[in-house]
Order: structure tokens, then C-alpha cells, then sequence
């Protein structure tokens, strides 16, 4: 689900104000936090907790600078300390198998989502709603995104060969075929590792393996804090060396051409 503003606020406070909504603000204390974190953490992970107590944190803030409260009962409240996991970004091998085995089965459909996700570092509500309107002198337009804010990536060779091929056979309506997309990415993809959002970390890996710095691959990627992005890829500016993507543009202009000839044998597809 992706709202904008001060909608993202609303729904990390949604359990809150179930539970508290009948107290006055003024009456709680760090234990009323203590209680709400041990009942939380029955449904929901260490990170969804704590982004709940920085909007909680920011809205009892306000109360006190807005004289509504005295003092913030939660401001002695820590987050915990979370994990660090390194994100799973996918090697040319695995680019090349997926996609080849795209069309092998026949659902081109399938291999231009995985193209374009590799190509733009959307994410899914992304896609599902890239339209001709987006593609713009030489940019691609994502509109549904987290912040609300539109932003716009760069469109690649590879990504325009696409698109040319797309706005040919869409030109009104979504680019992008998602019809019973689970199923189709299931049957192409065995690694229960890998998903979809798996593609947008290819993205941002490759534009940190190329040599682009933090904030270049923040401003793609458009994390609003350049820190998500260096916790997630300071492995790969340590290492600016493109390896395994060595034959990457080589690969995709192979595999595309082969796509559109078996699709000119008009291969049963989804």
C-alpha cells in the first residue's frame, strides 16, 4: 500500500489509536509504550515498531511545541537495534537465466516487466501503472511512488528498445501486462529469494558497481535518506568493480532479440 504524506503517518498510528483511543494523551507513560511494543510485536517485525515510534514520537512532539501536552510521555523510548541484512541483487547468470527461461515459456510479457524493472529500479506499483504519458524526451516517469512525489530515471538502450516496442502495440492504457502476475513469475522463478523487488536492488547495484556514489544511486533509487542506501549497497562502494555485469548490455540485446523471434512463431503465452 503506498500513500502519500501525512496518509503514511495515519496508518503507522492506526494500532496506536486502537489501543490508547479512549486515554488522554496526557495520561500515558513509558509503560503504556512498553505494553504497546509487547502486544505489537505479536503481529508485526522490529521494523515496522520502530517506524511506528518515530511517527508517534513526531506527532507527541507537535502536542508538546503546540501546548496540547506538557511533555512527551514517549520521549525516553528506544528502538531496537535491527538487523542488518544484505539485500539480494541478482548476477548476470541469474539476469540471463530468468530471463531466457521467459522465453522459453513463451510469456514475453513477463520478460519486458522483468526488463523494465532491471532498467528503472521501480518498484511494483511502478510499473503497474507505467503508461505512454510517462516516457518523456528521453525519461521514464514513476508516479506511483511512497512520497507522493513523482520522479523521473533515465531510459537506457535497452530500456528503449522496449518502450518502442510497447507504445507500438499500447499506446492508450498500462505498458505492462501484470494479469495473474504470481503465477507467471512463480513459473519462471524457482529461488523463493528472488522477487520482483529483488530487480529494483539488481538496479541499484549495477549503479553502484559502475561507480556512481551514494547520492547518484539515492536520487535513482529515490530513498529519501542517502543512509538506506549506504546500508544497503556499502559492500559494493567498497568495490567498484563490475565483475559479473561485464557482459550485461551484451546479454540483454541477445536475449531480446531472441525473445521477439520466438515471438514471431507466436508462441502460446499468458
Amino acid at each position: 500500500v503506498y500513500m502519500k504524506g501525512a496518509n503514511v503517518e495515519e496508518y503507522r498510528l492506526r494500532a496506536f489509536k486502537t489501543m490508547y483511543e479512549t486515554r488522554p494523551l496526557s495520561s500515558l507513560s513509558i509503560k503504556e509504550w512498553d505494553l504497546y511494543v509487547k502486544q505489537r510485536l505479536l503481529i508485526v517485525g522490529k521494523t515496522t515498531i520502530n517506524r511506528e515510534l518515530t511517527s508517534i514520537k513526531t506527532m507527541l512532539k507537535w502536542g508538546v511545541k503546540n501546548n496540547y501536552l506538557k511533555i512527551n510521555p514517549f520521549q525516553d523510548a528506544v528502538k531496537f537495534k535491527e538487523e542488518v541484512i544484505k539485500v539480494r541483487w541478482l548476477n548476470d547468470t541469474e539476469i540471463e537465466n530468468t530471463l531466457r527461461a521467459c522465453t522459453i515459456i513463451g510469456d514475453l510479457d513477463l520478460r519486458d516487466i522483468l526488463v523494465m524493472a532491471l532498467n528503472t529500479g521501480f518498484r511494483k506499483a511502478n510499473l503497474l501503472h507505467v503508461t505512454a504519458n510517462d516516457v518523456i524526451n528521453q525519461r521514464i516517469q514513476a508516479k506511483k511512488t511512497k512520497s507522493g512525489k513523482a520522479y523521473e530515471v533515465p531510459i537506457s538502450k535497452t530500456l528503449g528498445n522496449l518502450l518502442n516496442r510497447l507504445l507500438s502495440k499500447n499506446p492508450n492504457g498500462s505498458l505492462l501486462n501484470f494479469e495473474n502476475f504470481r503465477k507467471r513469475f512463480a513459473a519462471v522463478v524457482k529461488d523463493r529469494t528472488i522477487t520482483l523487488h529483488t530487480f529494483r536492488h539488481t538496479y541499484g547495484s549495477l549503479s553502484a558497481l559502475y561507480g556512481d556514489g551514494v547520492k547518484d544511486t539515492q536520487n535513482l533509487l529515490r530513498h529519501k535518506n542517502h543512509n538506506v542506501t549506504f546500508k544497503n549497497y556499502v559492500h559494493l562502494f567498497q568495490n567498484q568493480t563490475p565483475k559479473s555485469f561485464s557482459k550485461i548490455n551484451k546479454n540483454f540485446k541477445e536475449l531480446l532479440k531472441e525473445g521477439d523471434e520466438i515471438n514471431q512463431k507466436k508462441l502460446i503465452r499468458y
